[in-house]
């Protein structure tokens, strides 16, 4: 319950009701993070520049500055675990399965909640952040079982059929709302009822990414933020797209992954230029390199 409420405080306010980017996970001084979470690195050493120590805290920076690094090296990492998985040679099944439905395609109930907001501000930001905010957190809850997903071989689309079923359950004729969604993922946690989830790290994880995230939303007019949304979408287009980690790949997923081999392996933004907009100032530099992610061979 005490993530729940931290979830729904991280999401309902504006972003400079929450000042820090960090989030306790043990209570313990000093704390520690969930081991459960690879893309974390804890000790990794940061050097703060010292002209940023009269803003506040050592610690307060080191906190700030390790956000920061744990929110970059989590894209870094999903990217690479799809490179890898779009790497997999993989072969058109033979036989005749079930046709495989993408719950996240244009039209898809899923893809219009989480992509066509509704205006019913006209575009004002700041009436609308709740609805943004809610937003950010889905598709990080998202990102995040896909991560999972990829890390332990495990078929995405699976969940994606749950929760394509919770969403029509919510409201079979309408569109439900992205508030109800989001509901979804916090009853259990960020897993499918009935699954024995974790201790809380889902819901953790994807708390302290949206108070990062939430940096990044004034930022140049909000183009960054927007941007932002759009790798976190992309990632799971890529994933239905070309049933990685598919039980099958049908002829059209095949097509798909050769073409995505063949597009350019440009990252899709400049780290340095991402620290910059997340601490507001010179970053810090990493002195401890990251340890190498251990990739899985998936189909």
């Amino acid at each position: 319950m005490v993530w729940l409420t931290l979830h729904r405080v991280d999401i309902s306010c504006a972003p400079k009701a929450i000042y820090t980017s960090c989030l306790p996970w043990t209570g313990t001084v000093p704390d520690t993070s969930p081991e459960s979470l690879d893309f974390l690195a804890p000790d990794v050493h940061l050097a703060i520049p010292p002209t940023q120590t009269a803003v506040g805290s050592f610690d307060s920076l080191c906190d700030q500055n390790r956000a920061c690094e744990d929110f970059l090296r989590f894209f870094r990492c999903l990217h690479e675990l799809e490179k890898a998985a779009l790497g997999c040679p993989g072969t058109v099944s033979r036989s005749s399965p079930a046709s495989r439905v993408r719950r996240f395609t244009p039209g898809a109930p899923l893809h219009s909640i989480l992509t066509m907001l509704p205006d019913y501000d006209h575009g004002i930001r700041d009436i609308r952040f709740i609805d943004e905010y809610t937003c950010m957190s889905c598709l990080f809850f998202l990102a995040v079982a896909l991560y999972d997903s990829y890390r332990n071989s495990t078929n995405f689309d699976r969940y994606l059929d749950w929760l394509d079923m919770e969403v029509q359950r919510l409201s079979p004729s309408t569109k439900p709302s992205i508030t109800s969604v989001l509901w979804i993922f916090l009853n259990n946690g960020g897993y499918p009822q009935g699954e024995a989830g974790d201790a809380g790290e889902r819901c953790w994880v994807v708390s302290r990414m949206v108070r990062i995230a939430k940096r990044l939303e004034w930022k140049r007019q909000g183009t960054i933020w927007d941007r932002l949304r759009q790798v976190l979408i992309n990632f799971i287009f890529a994933q239905q797209e070309c049933a990685l980690g598919s039980d099958s790949v049908d002829e059209e997923a095949f097509i798909a992954r050769q073409q995505r081999r063949r597009q350019s392996n440009e990252y899709f933004w400049d780290e340095d230029e991402m620290r910059v907009e997340l601490l507001g100032s010179q970053p810090s530099s990493v002195l401890t390199p990251y340890p190498q992610l251990q990739t899985t061979t998936v189909a």
